[in-house]
């Protein structure tokens, strides 16, 4: 599964009326097992059949602010590279620097075989 999503710091996020709920790296941390971050959250639930691929935080402008667009993108590539990256931006730079959206891919996992 891929999802792509408004990060909570997104400025488009709050404009934008159909936006619910918005999404942060751990978000998904609360609902399925195996997360591969340092900071641990609660579980509320039995965890969903789903196993964390990949996340990445997207920043970046929209028309007519090029110079700026690629600005952010050089800086996602940079956050992108290791999770501790991405930790150390979403705890301390994020409102200096606000994120577009969240992607996140998810890949199906077996349940216990009933063998």
């Amino acid at each position: 599964m891929y999802a792509s999503v408004p990060h909570f710091s997104s400025p488009y996020f709050y404009s934008d009326p159909t936006h619910s709920t918005f999404f942060g790296l751990y978000t998904l941390s609360y609902l399925i097992a195996g997360v591969p971050f340092r900071r641990r959250v609660p579980r509320y639930r039995t965890p969903l059949a789903f196993e964390l691929q990949e996340i990445s935080l997207e920043l970046r402008s929209e028309r007519p602010f090029y110079g700026r667009h690629l600005l952010k993108r050089a800086i996602s590539r940079l956050v992108n590279l290791r999770r501790g990256f991405q930790e150390f931006y979403e705890e301390n730079l994020v409102w200096i620097l606000p994120c577009y959206e969240i992607q996140f891919v998810l890949e199906r996992i077996d349940g216990p075989s009933s063998a």
